[in-house]
């Protein structure tokens, strides 16, 4: 607020010095080639200061003024938005920074589980989770650094008609960093991956990988929009 009061105040100096009606008088005055105090320039001197502008056609309306204070104030606005830019973007890479050195366990999965899906309960190193409608179960095992993510895809006649062949197929092409998986005659949408490495972009994704398996059975079978084709 101080170095607005400033500016505004340093930009109401300059109009005036350089723009008032008597200022550029007296300027006039002092221009004039006669001696210094020569009546000529008493009475040019007087005329600006009983008639302002008259002889300089210089008067400064106000909303020439309000005009140069509205432009000083769009480019403070600018920079300050500029530096509240800069300010997120130096937070970002220094949350960046902390994230790719500090090694992720159960506590710290848990403030990043609660803040990309709904913890539905939690029983030592798992954790059951609802991720937009799709629930998921989370293990954890920190002696062995691992985190495995999980979606039941269906049981029963799904997984009798499944077409193994064809889910080996999107494995290797179309399901990325997650898989489809059997366990207990249940087919499953599964990612597992270190658990000290694991970020909260990393957490993400997955979650996202492993919803987007269960959404697509049966259509695209899909982790993503991405898709590896190997080397042609």
């Amino acid at each position: 607020m101080k170095e607005d009061e400033r500016a505004q105040a340093m930009m109401r100096t300059y109009l005036f010095f350089t723009y008032h009606p008597t200022i550029v008088g007296l300027k006039h005055c002092l221009s004039m080639s006669a001696p210094r105090f020569d009546l000529r320039r008493v009475v040019v001197f007087l005329t600006c200061l009983v008639f302002p502008g008259v002889l300089t056609g210089c008067v400064v309306s106000q909303s020439t003024h309000d005009d140069a204070l509205q432009r000083i104030q769009s480019l403070q606005a600018a920079n300050r938005s500029l530096k509240t830019a800069l300010d997120t973007a130096q937070a970002q890479r220094n949350h960046a920074t902390h994230e790719s050195t500090v090694p992720t366990d159960n506590r710290r999965l848990q403030d990043m589980l609660s803040r990309s899906a709904k913890i539905l309960r939690r029983q030592g190193n798992a954790w059951a989770i609802q991720y937009g409608d799709v629930p998921m179960m989370v293990m954890t095992s920190e002696q062995h650094d691992r985190i495995r993510i999980m979606a039941m895809v269906g049981e029963g006649s799904l997984v009798k008609e499944a077409n193994l062949p064809l889910l080996m197929q999107v494995n290797f092409d179309k399901a990325l960093d997650a898989r489809y998986a059997l366990f207990q005659d249940k087919l499953w949408a599964l990612y597992l991956h270190p658990l000290g490495s694991l970020s909260e972009t990393g957490l993400t994704s997955a979650l996202m990988q492993v919803a987007n398996l269960v959404k697509t059975y049966g259509t695209t079978y899909s982790s993503s929009a991405l898709r590896f084709q190997g080397d042609k």
